[in-house]
């Protein structure tokens, strides 16, 4: 009966990594909205930004 353990280990390990990916791709659309939306200023102008 050692099975149902590793099926609950394995369960809240992909639990676990699959928040982890979420907290990543919220992270890293963050960081892309915040270069997106505020330019450096040493950046060419983008066309973007003159539609």
């Amino acid at each position: 009966m050692i099975l149902i353990p590793m099926v609950f280990f394995v369960f809240t390990f992909k639990v676990k990594m699959v928040t982890l990916t979420i907290s990543e791709v919220s992270f890293l659309g963050n960081a892309f909205f915040v270069v997106t939306v505020f330019p450096h200023p040493t950046s060419i102008p983008d066309n973007r930004l003159s539609g």
